[in-house]
């Protein structure tokens, strides 16, 4: 839909403020503007239940395969409680116990809206423990974020190749080490590492020799793609679409695990890749590798999206489902569902959507896709807060005016991109004397010559935290709706056991774990506070209380080498 069509279907259902088209630079007329989004990113309680509302109809809907639902994607990662998993061999139809006794090295590639994470692990023979890692980051190139070229996967296939390298002789000597490296550009080469590979290993997913003699070398990797695929098994998938700063329809309708190994195969590499999964799903995984009890696994971050534990006998459209109990003995009795929240209400009823939204929606890779996401993600919050603050520069004489030389505001103010998120998140956090970060924000990200007055500082400020706070509580509804069915699928036999008593002798609530991973959530304190309030408002205090958000700081890359750990032992069980 064009943004001025949707604009115009706003407008009259009365979902939009009214267009103040006033030229004047008074205050009066600033705050009647701020007024409205006041009114609309102030989200009341009753528009978060409604919206609560619909995403659990559009959950539902999505399990049973039906138009207007969530994607609401099988990951087959399979659970028996909180504590095991279970991993479906569709050799034998048997379900295997996998618990967290993983020996060997690994890798994780976790590819997401702006950088590619690769990590190598070597899990050790103690239940549970990692004795060494070392991760690589690289922001992605520009002509990768171009689908049509299907460079990206061979670009994966040459960074993680660099890893590999590193580790796969086993030539390095210290233990117990963590090593990090972060490239600057796509094709720094980084050669130093303190991470190590283990000289007794005993299977063969490395360099290792048995009986004296080399084994070949076919590196175990587990692949954390960001996109929605359509997954048949845990190690296939299906592009159904790019999100993000994504363009074209380069691999969408192909298995992007036999797209990626086919490029480590023109490299000479016989990867392995026996795990696919979203990063909700990896970053789930990541935390539940060291808390046992976690259920739901979100990220907020460049974009949002959210997994959690379904009891299978409510995933209607999976293939060959029994009703009932008969799909538990199928499939296993919960299995790890990748919602693919950021379509929620992609019909714009519960939304509350401004002019700013619609253009923001217009400009981006995917116009009329993921409207709840462009509400909600740290890509899109500093576009919607520019635009907001040139509105009132243009109208109100904010600054000045625009197109007026008493701040000397030019082309940076009017360009798509120039206030990210990070800046908005500095904007709102602001304490301060005299907002003096405010100020050389702006000045830095508008190209402002003369410093902004306090008051200018303060209505921007106002603006940022206003889009924030939106974010935050359209969230909150979301995750709300989560917890009810959580609740209502009883997931947690473990929980259950562990819940306590008040003295009035009533329940307490169970502890709700959820895995979070993210920019947003991670570097954006004030963001945390602002969503844990609306989690109270809609939850009560003594549920939300329960409600555990936990950072799992680059967990999805973890979660990704953990899940090709347990699906490499099943299928050497298996088969």
């Amino acid at each position: 839909m064009l943004p001025w069509a949707a604009a115009a279907g706003l407008l009259a259902s009365g979902a939009a403020f009214k267009l103040i088209t006033r030229s004047t630079s008074d205050r009066k007329n600033q705050d009647e503007i701020l007024d409205e989004y006041r009114s609309l990113f102030n989200v009341p309680k009753d528009k978060l239940e409604d919206l609560k509302a619909t995403m659990l109809t559009e959950m539902d809907l999505g399990l049973h395969g039906k138009k207007g639902g969530l994607m609401m994607l099988p990951s087959y990662d399979y659970y028996t409680d909180l504590t095991p998993l279970f991993l479906f061999s569709p050799k034998t139809k048997y379900l295997k116990l996998v618990d967290r006794n993983e020996q060997g090295e690994f890798y994780g590639l976790d590819l997401g809206g702006t950088n590619l994470r690769v990590l190598w692990v070597r899990l050790g023979a103690e239940k549970g423990t990692i004795e060494a890692q070392d991760v690589s980051e690289w922001p992605i190139p520009e002509e990768c974020y171009d689908s049509d070229n299907r460079r990206l996967l061979k670009w994966v296939a040459e960074r993680t190749e660099e890893v590999i390298n590193r580790h796969r002789h086993g030539h390095q000597e210290s233990n117990n080490e963590e090593t990090s490296h972060h490239h600057q550009e796509s094709n720094n080469k980084d050669s130093s590492s303190t991470a190590t590979s283990t000289e007794n290993n005993n299977i063969t997913n490395s360099s290792s020799c048995q009986n004296g003699q080399s084994t070949e070398f076919k590196p175990i990797i587990g692949f954390c793609f960001s996109f929605a695929c359509e997954q048949t098994s845990l190690g296939d998938g299906k592009l159904l679409l790019w999100t993000k700063s994504f363009r074209g329809t380069g691999l969408i309708g192909e298995d992007v695990v036999s797209v990626l190994k086919s490029a480590f195969a023109a490299r000479g590499i016989d990867a392995q890749i026996p795990a696919l999964m979203n990063d909700t799903v990896a970053t789930l995984i990541a935390l539940k590798y060291a808390e046992p009890s976690t259920q739901v696994g979100i990220i907020l971050g460049t974009g949002t999206n959210c997994a959690y534990l379904e009891k299978t006998e409510r995933i209607a459209k999976l293939p060959r489902a029994a009703k009932g109990a008969g799909a538990s003995r199928a499939y296993g009795p919960l299995m790890v569902i990748n919602t693919e929240w950021g379509d929620l209400d992609n019909a714009g009823n519960a939304l509350p959507r401004c002019e700013e939204d619609l253009w923001v929606d217009f400009s981006s890779a995917n116009p009329g896709h993921g409207l709840f996401e462009k509400l909600i993600a740290g890509l899109y919050m500093g576009e919607v807060a520019r635009r907001i603050v040139l509105k009132l520069a243009e109208i109100t004489g904010l600054f000045g005016g625009f197109g007026t030389s008493s701040h000397g505001i030019g082309s940076l103010l009017a360009t798509e991109g120039s206030f990210g998120s990070a800046s908005l998140a500095a904007v709102d956090q602001d304490t301060s004397k005299n907002l003096e970060t405010t100020a050389t924000t702006l000045q830095n990200a508008f190209g402002l010559k003369k410093k902004p007055s306090k008051r200018e500082c303060e209505v921007v400020k106002e603006i940022c935290g206003l889009v924030s706070k939106r974010s935050a509580r359209l969230c909150a509804a979301a995750i709300a709706a989560i917890v009810e069915r959580c609740s209502e699928s009883s997931t947690s036999a473990a929980a259950d056991a562990n819940t306590t008593t008040t003295t009035d002798n009533s329940e307490a609530p169970a502890p709700f774990v959820i895995a979070v991973d993210g920019s947003v959530f991670s570097k954006y304190p004030a963001y945390q506070v602002k969503l844990k309030d609306a989690l109270v408002e809609l939850l009560g205090s003594a549920r939300a209380e329960a409600v555990q958000l936990k950072l799992v700081d680059g967990g999805s890359v973890a979660g990704a080498a953990y899940l090709a750990a347990a699906a490499a032992n099943s299928s050497e069980k298996l088969e």
